[in-house]
């Protein structure tokens, strides 16, 4: 994607490896849940916007 001029984002969570649905790591979830929220409110601004 970064070849093509493609954007993208990525978190790593070292600790969790393959298993992202650890029922230990609720980080993985909070993280997940505020880039929705950001991604939706970003996309609101710019509908706005134009």
């Amino acid at each position: 994607m970064k070849a093509q001029g493609k954007p993208f984002e990525y978190t790593l969570f070292s600790k969790l490896g393959h298993n992202t649905s650890s029922g230990d790591m609720t980080e993985t979830v909070a993280i997940s849940i505020q880039w929705i929220k950001q991604k939706a409110l970003n996309s609101k601004k710019s509908k706005v916007s134009k």
